[in-house]
């Protein structure tokens, strides 16, 4: 609805639709994760925000840890499970693995409401201007980042294909080893 939000779909399409002419195989059930590469960030931004309880959270909370950044939507029925496997996984890992559940494009009523009702230790968030742009083009959702220890992005997961959790797992278990 909002003009940047256009302006980076298309720019995302663009990106798809040239790599479908150049690089076909690269739109395989593969790319679903990849390394970042130069148009995407990094290394993990500075999250200087608030979770829903209204407790502070900074990159220095998240220093030392796997870190998950997943940009969700409650419309969303994928977001909704990939957060309860993200739930579980977090029981699974416990501290050496933080994750931020940043909701966009959905009324804090309807957030909390979901949110309520997974006792998950995800933090959730409410994703604002000066949260998500540091991410880079939000296009669709759910967008998966994972960053390891040193806060260096590990892999950018885009959409929700049918082995994503499969695939995040693999790379988890092995940033956690």
């Amino acid at each position: 609805r909002e003009t940047a939000n256009h302006i980076r779909f298309k720019n995302d399409l663009s990106k798809m639709i040239d790599l479908a002419l150049t690089d076909p195989e690269k739109l395989s059930g593969e790319t679903a994760v990849r390394p970042a590469d130069e148009s995407e960030i990094a290394s993990l931004p500075n999250l200087k925000n608030q979770n829903l309880q209204g407790q502070p959270l900074a990159l220095s909370d998240l220093t030392g840890k796997v870190v998950v950044v997943e940009f969700w939507a409650t419309w969303c029925p994928p977001c909704r499970s990939t957060l309860a496997w993200l739930g579980n996984v977090k029981k699974e890992h416990g501290e050496n693995l933080a994750i931020v559940a940043i909701a966009v494009e959905s009324p804090e009523d309807e957030v909390r409401k979901l949110t309520s009702a997974l006792k998950f230790q995800i933090q959730f968030v409410m994703g604002t201007d000066s949260l998500v742009e540091p991410f880079g083009s939000l296009s669709s959702v759910p967008k998966m980042f994972v960053f390891d220890k040193s806060g260096k992005t590990a892999a950018i997961f885009y959409g929700a294909p049918e082995e994503l959790h499969v695939k995040v797992a693999r790379v988890l278990n092995e940033l956690l080893k």
